[in-house]
């Protein structure tokens, strides 16, 4: 158990957009809501991982895992010949999914924007809109305990957190942890059957003028995915929008900064959005596993190799609000420095995450 101690700083970022573009973000969130309202209303489509049969395909009723509660299947054969594969990822302790929390993004006009803003500057789509093939970005996210406290509580070695209040599991939040686009030569070409009809049926919904890709969403060690068309709104491709620089207010500190609405920027920005949804009106807020609070742990110990892990750490050297908290450089170690017995956090400092990183380490 870790010893008393001063209260650890609380890094609780508040942003916004810088005012001489205001106007121009404003428009973002109101030519995605439009592209969003063009759109005929549909559920996500679900396909079957043996045999990729969409949900949307006639006579096709798709059933999850009732272990995991994280793959679907067109039939009991289909899962029975999946099983060699699926048994070693099928993991009861992960959740119900990310379907409905990955809904509830995608349908925020605002958080959904800053993505797409993310999509193109990744693949240059204000230059070259690629309108005749998909982009493809993996997105890993996990769940994090709402309160900061409890997460930096969580990772440096404190009590176990498998109860919250009242007996009932600690609420936790969605977060982005990594943006990774897949630049892929004939990216058609290597994309699996149901990944090529989702794209397709999404193209085909589509303004020709509006580029079309796909984003994988994925949480744990990969047997819980989910990959949706994602279309990007012609006019948001004006530079004058991707360029866009945002401000940064500390409620704690008073001090303001202004970032390049970078990937790593926007990412942050997203993170810290969901964040101050308090009231959950975004719907992102849902209750924390065991195994979200290993991740956690194990996010803290440098022998440890999985990928919800290694993608925690890039997270936390990547925002300021996990600065009472830091992984030693020499050891890997995840340890807690408390602002309030002296130590002071610069850009210079170790473990400080750079705001200049280029994109590509995002």
């Amino acid at each position: 158990m870790s010893q008393p101690g001063p209260k650890p700083f609380s890094a609780t970022v508040a942003s916004r957009i810088h005012r001489e573009h205001k106007k121009e973000f404003k428009n973002i969130t109101a030519l995605v809501s439009r592209a969003a309202e063009s759109r005929p209303k549909q559920e996500f489509v679900t396909a079957c991982r043996s045999c990729d049969r969409k949900s949307t395909d006639p006579d096709v009723a798709l059933q999850k895992c009732k272990a995991c509660k994280a793959v679907w299947y067109c039939s009991k054969e289909c899962q029975r010949a999946h099983w060699p594969v699926h048994k070693q990822n099928c993991s009861p302790v992960e959740g119900a999914g990310i379907h409905k929390l990955i809904q509830s993004f995608s349908a925020n006009a605002v958080l959904s924007g800053v993505l797409r803003t993310c999509c193109i500057r990744a693949f240059n789509l204000h230059m070259n809109p690629l309108l005749d093939g998909p982009f493809f970005v993996h997105v890993e996210v996990g769940i994090e305990h709402s309160d900061v406290r409890e997460f930096l509580d969580t990772f440096c070695g404190g009590p176990s957190q498998a109860e919250g209040a009242n007996g009932k599991p600690p609420r936790g939040m969605l977060q982005i942890k990594t943006f990774t686009p897949m630049h892929l030569e004939g990216t058609m070409e290597r994309l699996a059957e149901s990944r090529r009809k989702i794209w397709k049926e999404a193209r085909g919904q589509a303004p020709p003028d509006d580029p079309v890709g796909l984003i994988e969403f994925t949480k744990g060690d990969g047997n819980m995915t989910l990959t949706v068309g994602w279309q990007i709104p012609a006019p948001l491709l004006n530079p004058a929008l991707v360029d866009a620089p945002m401000q940064w207010t500390s409620p704690t500190t008073g001090e303001t900064t202004y970032k390049p609405m970078t990937i790593n920027s926007s990412l942050q920005w997203l993170n810290s959005q969901i964040r101050l949804d308090t009231k959950n009106q975004f719907r992102m807020r849902t209750n924390m596993t065991p195994f979200d609070i290993q991740v956690i742990r194990d996010a803290a110990n440098p022998s440890t190799a999985s990928k919800p892990a290694l993608a925690l750490r890039v997270k936390i050297m990547r925002e300021p609000i996990y600065h009472p908290c830091v992984i030693d450089e020499e050891t890997g170690v995840g340890k807690r420095i408390s602002l309030l017995d002296g130590a002071e956090w610069a850009p210079d400092s170790p473990g400080y995450p750079d705001s200049s990183t280029s994109d590509e380490q995002a």
